[in-house]
């Protein structure tokens, strides 16, 4: 049987990703389970309004939570409360709202 892993977000730090060409970004993020070994990776993102992702792909799935505002994927816009999948190897971006 496996161990239980738990973490506060409060006892991490934020990083922030680089725009690109090492430019700044108004993304920053909490990597939740970075390095705990059999668990899923999971990462708390905080968008700047407005700020743009652009289009990439992960080799796993991957879920947003929306905690706050707004985030579109192409016309969509999802809420705080909403959900979204995106399968692996699927092409996408992401704009958060204002």
């Amino acid at each position: 049987m496996g161990a239980i892993f738990h973490v506060n977000t409060d006892d991490l730090p934020w990083s922030d990703y680089a725009g690109p060409k090492g430019t700044p970004s108004d993304i920053r993020y909490k990597a939740l389970t970075y390095g705990a070994e059999g668990v899923p990776p999971v990462q708390f993102i905080e968008y700047g309004p407005g700020q743009t992702d652009p289009v990439h792909r992960h080799d796993i799935g991957e879920f947003f939570i929306v905690t706050h505002g707004e985030i579109w994927l192409d016309d969509d816009c999802t809420t705080a409360g909403g959900v979204v999948f995106i399968p692996a190897d699927t092409d996408y971006a992401v704009r958060a709202g204002d």
